[in-house]
């Protein structure tokens, strides 16, 4: 994962949901934590599954680098902006294509459009895009959590065996690597619930993979449930 940050959100949540029978001694590489259960030392090794995740080349998540590009293209607008001078501000933005976003000249409209009076809000249109400020007390500083709605708004579809199985192979490769760190390995494949990318849930139809290797497998659909493998 991208963010060991968000990986360390993803799997404190995913051991909230098991009552406390783990708990994290180590946050390390290869496997992601150890973690003791009952006084057993176990490896958890962490891979994020995407609804579109490739499952030929290594492509990765469609879904997930058009959020990617979003996510990046509101941090860049919010650097920007406070480097104009801007006064304090939230943004919630909708651009489904963040390559089609016309941003010549935008942080300057952004800036002369933002209330004076704080919590007032307004929107601003561009090609491509279409932003809704709230402007914030000065308390709050050079606030730059602004937020791609997109990213959180979809269709729930289904995953089954062909989105995980390589990413399964993948960490199976290296589990000679994992068990010199502790003899039981674990894997926990997170779907994000809270992403489009992440909007699915398993198939009851579909059986599941092999372990290949692994001493248990779990899908974790953030923040919602958790499925053990056996």
């Amino acid at each position: 994962m991208a963010s060991k940050v968000q990986e360390r959100i993803h799997v404190e949540a995913f051991l909230a949901r098991l009552g406390g029978q783990y708990t994290i001694v180590e946050e390390r590489e290869a496997p992601d934590f150890l973690v003791s259960r009952n006084g057993e030392l176990v490896g958890l090794e962490v891979a994020q599954v995407f609804r579109d995740h490739d499952s030929v080349g290594d492509s990765g998540s469609a879904a997930k680098a058009i959020e990617s590009r979003r996510s990046k293209l509101l941090r860049r607008l919010a650097a920007d902006y406070y480097s104009a001078g801007g006064l304090a501000l939230n943004v919630q933005a909708l651009m489904p294509d963040p390559g089609a976003v016309e941003c010549a000249g935008l942080v300057d409209r952004i800036v002369r459009a933002r209330p004076a009076i704080p919590w007032e809000r307004t929107r601003v249109e561009t090609a491509g895009a279409a932003l809704d400020l709230c402007a914030l007390p000065p308390e709050a500083g050079q606030y730059n959590r602004w937020v791609a709605v997109d990213n959180s708004v979809g269709c729930r579809g289904q995953i089954g065996p062909a989105h995980i199985l390589p990413v399964i192979q993948d960490k199976a490769t290296r589990l000679a690597r994992y068990r010199s760190a502790a003899p039981r390995v674990e894997l926990l494949l997170v779907v994000d619930a809270t992403r489009e990318s992440g909007m699915v849930h398993w198939d009851p139809a579909r059986p599941y993979p092999d372990l290949h290797g692994f001493d248990a497998m779990y899908i974790y659909f953030h923040p919602e449930k958790a499925l053990r493998i056996t």
